[in-house]
């Protein structure tokens, strides 16, 4: 009787297991290691990567990608486009419905400096939690919005709202044609707390060939710490390329 019980408890497990993931879906993260390997990233890869997603380049490569994620404005933006440019480095930056809206001359500035600007959806939704179609709208919305204030269209990269994410979602997702891109290094740098010795050896502790780095232009520490960081790294014999390399390789 005992190991019927037993078997039992571990269908009930095993069951409740998948109805959670199904229901709330992955919140994406990576285990870091300062030996300047590509992080390990469990199950995620190959849900992911069959999904026409990607969270990091070229191990063989000392390629990296510097990525920032644009929710809302909070007035640092254009100094790092300023360095961006001083530095000739190219950036990729994941826009929302309400940074069109609310922050278009830096828009503007990331089109005229040639970033690379791709798609953060709408309204921040969890996509986990909407349907297929709501999924299509809220990436086709920001698809006009973008096109209304810039007449082009936003790079295919599409970074899921707060790196949440399960097998339908990335599917709707590549099934408009996108490609689902995470990261490989990222810290707390929304926290304005953050100084910027700290942020700078947050990136190169963990840095590693093929990095994509999220970052976000919420903090000032984040917008002292970017010329460090990147003369820092190309001091390394790392070298910043643009994610559309990543749509050729």
């Amino acid at each position: 009787m005992k190991k019927y019980k037993s078997l039992i408890v571990l269908i009930v497990l095993f069951f409740t297991f998948i109805s959670i993931n199904t229901v709330f879906g992955y919140g994406f993260g990576v285990k870091k290691n300062k030996e300047h390997k590509q992080p390990d990233v469990g199950i995620y890869k190959g849900i992911i990567e069959s999904n026409n997603g990607m969270y990091v380049g070229d191990k063989n490569k000392k390629e990296i990608y510097l990525t920032f994620d644009c929710g809302y404005e909070n007035g640092y933006t254009m100094k790092i486009l300023d360095t961006l440019k001083e530095k000739n480095v190219n950036a990729t930056f994941f826009i929302t419905g309400h940074y069109v809206n609310s922050a278009q001359n830096e828009i503007l500035r990331m089109v005229k400096d040639n970033h690379v600007v791709a798609n953060h959806s709408n309204k921040h939704k969890d996509i986990t939690k909407i349907t297929a179609e709501e999924i299509k709208k809220e990436i086709l919305d920001l698809e006009v919005m973008y096109k209304n204030l810039t007449n082009q269209e936003l790079t295919k990269f599409f970074r899921p709202p707060a790196g949440n994410f399960d097998q339908k979602s990335l599917s709707v997702v590549s099934s408009l044609g996108y490609t689902s891109l995470f990261w490989s290094l990222s810290y707390k740098d929304w926290d304005h707390k953050n100084s910027v010795n700290y942020t700078v050896k947050e990136v190169v502790d963990n840095i590693h060939n093929g990095a994509i780095i999220l970052m976000h232009a919420v903090s000032e520490a984040n917008e002292l710490a970017l010329p460090l960081i990147i003369d820092e790294l190309r001091n390394l014999g790392y070298e910043f390329a643009s994610t559309k390399k990543l749509l050729i390789n």
